[in-house]
């Protein structure tokens, strides 16, 4: 994995050696934490998951230097990386979902949680104390 100046993420990145084809063991394992690229196959531990974080790229600038600092070529348009997002989400059928995203899609964010979550909760907050963005949060009642 290469990194652009500036992008080592509080050292995370020096601390922790992430391959593409490894999943890791977090929180004494008790949970997974994956590098998994959302246009490869869903992994079948994605089918066990009560809930899932995402913190996807927002906007197809963002996801461009994803791909830029991973050394990879970005084959997709941003519609399509969020209409993957969401399919794996509706796929793996999780009791819910916690996403950050900035204003540009916020709106977009929450029509599609809404599509498939019964409730839909925006908190808002600010990337790094400066910028504005939000944790959407997609719950569903009587899921079992």
């Amino acid at each position: 994995m290469a990194t652009l100046k500036g992008h080592k993420y509080n050292g995370a990145i020096d601390r922790v050696n992430v391959k593409s084809d490894k999943k890791y063991l977090i929180n004494n394992g008790q949970g997974v934490i994956f590098n998994h690229n959302v246009f490869d196959e869903i992994p079948k531990e994605f089918y066990d998951a009560d809930y899932v974080v995402v913190d996807p790229p927002w906007s197809m600038g963002n996801l461009r230097s994803f791909y830029t600092k991973a050394e990879l070529k970005l084959n997709q348009e941003f519609k399509e990386f969020l209409d993957r997002i969401f399919y794996v989400i509706k796929e793996i059928n999780v009791n819910s979902c916690y996403m950050e995203f900035g204003k540009q899609y916020k709106d977009e964010i929450v029509k599609r949680m809404s599509e498939i979550f019964d409730s839909v909760r925006v908190i808002d907050s600010f990337y790094y104390n400066t910028k504005p963005c939000y944790f959407i949060i997609g719950e569903n009642e009587g899921h079992e």
